[in-house]
């Protein structure tokens, strides 16, 4: 049972009081813990002394969380301690996500102003696949364990933390978890506790877990071409493109939130419908013959005011061309690779401008008041995140390449406590 996971969580052991009772064959096995320089010893008693197992001096008792899902009972505690591990999904390289490996790592722990979550769902997004392929401005050391969104229970909490406390299920708003350090496709994960919040009332879990980077990220694309950020004007047109994933779905619901009239691009008929149930207004395929002519004659006589595109690729150029006096096209992502063929002479006379964006430029208290209004405008309009599916821990690559295939609202990974 020894591991090199193990024993490099030596330092970081936490003291437990414990004795298991253990069904057996139809009898109770009592397991006693004892400590020794190099570890832990285990010893059993069936309760009719028929069997006695002897100490191991220096075993590392790391199947303890397993013993406990498969049954076992506490009783009698006696003072021992415990230097666990934890299962995550880790990056060695930056060959893709098709390359990650589950493994066991030892239990992080909470510093100060931090809280470790027993993780029980991670949301993927297209960051983590770019991260993962080196094309993400962030190069964390490695191995890296990815994942920026989730809901996790509280477990523990480090020094100076008073928003969240022991037991509290939380969801995790941006931060650099899952970028510059470990993220949320782990069983347990630490993270700034200014960045955690309550899970919203009449919410589940799932939808809080794959919300808030996609919905903080179609709120700054919406709202950044003012000065202070604010909503377009009502009534204006957003052209939402991959409007069926993550950021699409947002983006269509925040944009319905501001009386935005909404046109959806996807190539999927069942998607549109269900875009058409979220709100949008226009739902048009981007393989439409003349699709420019098609968006015009939608719209008619208003032109196209924003656009949110998280597509790019040689449709990019089209888009510029829909764009009404002064129409500005916020950049997302670039599922479609890069532009061919830019031509800045087409920005001339209508005044129009593209703009980046850039969820990791919130701060905790910013993310906080943008995320409060916008559960606030879901709750009006009675709407809720979309998941697409939930995969089991064991199928993160699975989960990826669903993400991949291009789904309608979030994937999820759910892991196990």
């Amino acid at each position: 049972m020894a591991s090199d996971a193990g024993k490099a969580a030596n330092d970081r052991c936490f003291e437990v009081s414990i004795i298991l009772r253990i069904g057996r064959g139809g009898l109770q096995t009592r397991t006693c813990l004892s400590e020794s320089k190099s570890g832990f010893a285990t010893s059993a008693s069936c309760d009719n002394g028929s069997d006695h197992l002897r100490p191991k001096p220096g075993a590392l008792f790391d199947d303890l969380p397993l013993l406990i899902a498969r049954g076992a009972v506490v009783d009698n505690p006696e003072p021992w301690q415990y230097c666990g591990g934890m299962r995550a999904w880790l990056m060695d390289s930056y060959k893709g996500v098709e390359e990650l490996r589950l493994d066991e790592v030892p239990d992080p722990q909470p510093g100060p102003g931090q809280a470790l979550l027993q993780m029980k769902f991670a949301a993927l997004n297209p960051a983590d696949a770019f991260l993962a392929q080196g094309m993400y401005p962030a190069k964390p050391p490695l191995p890296h364990i990815l994942g920026r969104d989730g809901v996790g229970k509280v477990i523990a909490v480090g020094p100076g933390v008073e928003n969240v406390k022991v037991g509290d299920t939380v969801g995790i708003l941006c931060c650099d978890a899952g970028v510059q350090v470990w993220g949320t496709l782990a069983e347990k994960a630490v993270i700034p506790a200014p960045s955690l919040t309550a899970v919203p009332e009449a919410w589940s879990l799932e939808e809080t877990a794959g919300a808030p980077l996609v919905f903080l990220t179609a709120w700054q694309a919406l709202t950044q071409w003012s000065d202070p950020a604010s909503p377009p004007r009502e009534g204006s047109v957003v052209l939402v493109t991959g409007a069926s994933g993550g950021v699409g779905v947002a983006s269509v619901l925040l944009g319905k939130s501001m009386g935005l009239v909404v046109v959806a691009l996807s190539r999927s008929a069942e998607k549109g419908a269900k875009l058409k149930q979220l709100g949008a207004d226009f739902v048009l395929s981007p393989e439409t013959a003349n699709l420019r002519k098609a968006v015009s004659t939608a719209i008619a006589p208003k032109k196209i005011d924003l656009v949110v595109d998280s597509v790019a690729g040689p449709a990019f150029n089209d888009l510029i061309a829909m764009l009404g006096y002064g129409g500005r096209i916020s950049v997302v992502g670039r599922s479609s690779g890069t532009v061919p063929e830019f031509n800045t002479a087409t920005l001339f006379f209508r005044r129009n401008r593209i703009g980046g964006v850039a969820v990791a430029d919130c701060t905790p208290d910013s993310a906080q008041a943008v995320w409060k209004e916008i559960v606030r405008r879901l709750d009006a309009l009675g709407k809720r995140p979309v998941v697409d599916r939930i995969l089991p821990f064991g199928e993160v690559k699975a989960a990826f390449a669903r993400l991949a295939e291009g789904p309608m609202g979030k994937v999820l990974v759910g892991i196990p406590s």
